[in-house]
């Protein structure tokens, strides 16, 4: 027995201390156990509360109106850019406003005042920006030097001008959102026709139906 458990034989000197590591090791499983159960049940309310919002703001994102067939245009994505000639700097929009809604950041976290953050451009095509917050980018930066950071290659009529690149968020960030009232204008452009009963889902749901019927 000495030679298979040397550290548990009775004639050691310290017999006690098999029982205190077994101890030790016990409170630092149910240490770590408990900080992992702590753990789970807070990634799973953190989850539940970002779908919980996710939720929420789905109605406001109207993912189901198509653009073409709604007086309101609902977060339309703009940049700013600035020429450098001199002229406030310009966003373009899809569609004449007749009325101005809202104008925030991407992410919604800043929202713009209308006479003095922006104002509608003159032709109404888009916006002009006359103050400092919203974010602008410079138009000689669309088109960097070779080699510059946050860029591909190459510009078509210049190799040593590249194409302004960012595959994170740095574009999300230059951008607003606007919703406007457009004017009423006819949508010219072809638009896709949506049918929900082709959707994959839909599909299934018919085959069960009319294989339950042939039955």
């Amino acid at each position: 027995m000495t030679a298979l458990f040397p550290k548990y034989d009775s004639g050691a000197q310290n017999p006690n201390a098999f029982g205190d590591k077994m101890n030790l090791r016990l409170d630092r499983f149910l240490f770590t156990l408990i900080v992992s159960l702590i753990l789970t049940r807070s990634q799973m309310a953190s989850a539940q509360e970002t779908t919980a919002e996710l939720e929420n703001l789905l109605p406001q994102l109207h993912l189901l109106a198509p653009f073409w067939g709604s007086e309101v245009v609902y977060r339309e994505s703009a940049v700013f850019v600035d020429e450098g000639d001199g002229k406030t700097s310009f966003a373009n929009l899809l569609f004449k406003p007749v009325r101005i809604v809202s104008v925030e950041t991407a992410d919604g976290s800043q929202r713009f005042e209308d006479g003095k953050d922006f104002t509608v451009a003159p032709d109404g095509r888009g916006l002009l920006r006359i103050g400092s917050r919203i974010p602008v980018i410079p138009a000689a930066d669309l088109f960097p030097p070779k080699n510059s950071q946050r860029s591909l290659p190459a510009k078509a009529d210049d190799p040593d001008r590249n194409i302004l690149f960012d595959n994170q968020h740095w574009f999300h960030d230059q951008q607003v959102q606007v919703t406007y009232i457009r004017a009423s204008d006819a949508w010219q452009a072809p638009h896709q026709a949506s049918d929900l009963r082709h959707s994959p889902k839909q599909s299934q749901s018919s085959n069960v139906v009319s294989r339950s019927r042939s039955v």
